[in-house]
């Protein structure tokens, strides 16, 4: 486990806690107060904000003391800069909630979520909660939405044959913060975050807990707000090479639950169709207008992805699956066949001033 190099806590609080909510914290200075002022405000009293600073430069640790004396049920974690995964597990390894949820530093969330959540997962119990997020991107919005029934337990069997193919097939359900997961679920299990992963700790962690559980229940209720910012790990293209990770995802193998689950040549298809929807993400992302990189950069960077082999091997499967696609995705499909990087520039700076044109920006 990470050592650590110092703790601030307050004294242990007179009852159980319900929910431990671990928040990695690195450089987070600009978000950080509402992220905060949004977890102290939470109708549950019974719970616990564990903020882990992983080695921030900037004013975010005043920030946490600050918080942290005023309100006791707010610890803080200092530690020397390893990445989100070591910070996450360092929360885990001293939670004290009955269940464990996750808020990134530059999001914000009701204040009743953590309450609602909660009773769902007493109420029906189920080994995880999951729910819906509102995203923002900029200036614009967009809200998950799941099509599992809601309010109601949900158990192993259809968590096998509904939920777990869906890591497989997409993104939909590979984040960590719209979801709760009982603590000793991940203790019984030794699941932790996987450290060295710039991208997609959430996937394989969500993955993995998904794979033992024997119960869920679905919420639809959006109480996490999250917010994607130029310079996170998401978006920091100067200095990820998010290719090599889209690699490295596609080449790793899935859990062993996850492989029983269909066929060697069915598995190869949903991760050959992931594959093409992350490339085709970064390269909206790589051809963004202000990403830090220069149109030289950018040209090289979606050149080198469209002629790699597995782009090239993968890009069928896709294409079938999307045999009946808008006409925008035919022609973004018709230039990765063309190994065209400078048609999917024209593309996506076609694609982005309609969208400024429509929405009146």
């Amino acid at each position: 486990m990470t050592s650590i190099a110092k703790v601030s806590s307050n004294e242990a609080r007179p009852f159980p806690l319900k929910i431990t909510v671990v928040i990695p914290v690195y450089n987070a200075e600009q978000y950080l107060t509402e992220c905060v002022q949004s977890l102290i405000k939470q109708t549950l009293q019974e719970c616990e904000f564990i903020f882990v600073d992983d080695g921030s430069s900037d004013g975010s640790r005043t920030i946490l003391e600050r918080y942290r004396r005023e309100d006791d049920r707010i610890r803080v974690i200092y530690q020397e800069n390893r990445g989100v995964s070591a910070a996450r597990n360092v929360g885990i390894s001293v939670a004290k909630g009955e269940y464990i949820g996750f808020v990134d530093a530059d999001d914000w969330v009701k204040p009743e979520m953590f309450e609602v959540m909660f009773e769902a997962a007493v109420s029906s119990r189920s080994d995880i909660v999951v729910s819906d997020y509102e995203s923002q991107i900029g200036e614009r919005k967009g809200c998950s939405r799941h099509e599992f029934p809601a309010d109601r337990r949900l158990d192993r069997t259809y968590i096998k044959k509904e939920v777990m193919p869906l890591f497989m097939m997409g993104w939909s359900m590979n984040t960590v913060w719209n979801k709760l997961f009982r603590k000793q679920l991940i203790y019984r299990h030794d699941i932790s975050f996987r450290k060295g992963m710039t991208l997609g700790e959430d996937k394989v962690f969500a993955m993995e807990l998904f794979a033992v559980a024997d119960s869920m229940i679905y919420l639809n209720y959006v109480g996490y707000h999250y917010r994607e910012v130029y310079g996170s790990a998401t978006r920091n293209l100067a200095k990820m090479d998010y290719f090599a990770h889209a690699i490295e995802v596609y080449e790793e193998k899935y859990p062993q639950a996850y492989e029983k689950l269909v066929e060697p040549g069915e598995l190869t298809r949903l991760k050959s169709i992931e594959f093409i929807k992350a490339i085709i993400s970064y390269v909206h992302l790589y051809y963004e207008p202000a990403n830090g990189l220069s149109l030289r950069q950018k040209i090289g960077s979606v050149k080198e992805m469209l002629a790699h082999p597995a782009v090239r091997a993968s890009l069928p499967a896709y294409a079938d699956h999307r045999q009946n696609a808008g006409r925008y995705e035919q022609w973004i499909l018709r230039m990765m066949n063309m190994q065209s990087a400078l048609g999917l520039y024209g593309l996506t700076a076609y694609s982005r001033f309609r969208n400024d044109t429509n929405t009146g920006g």
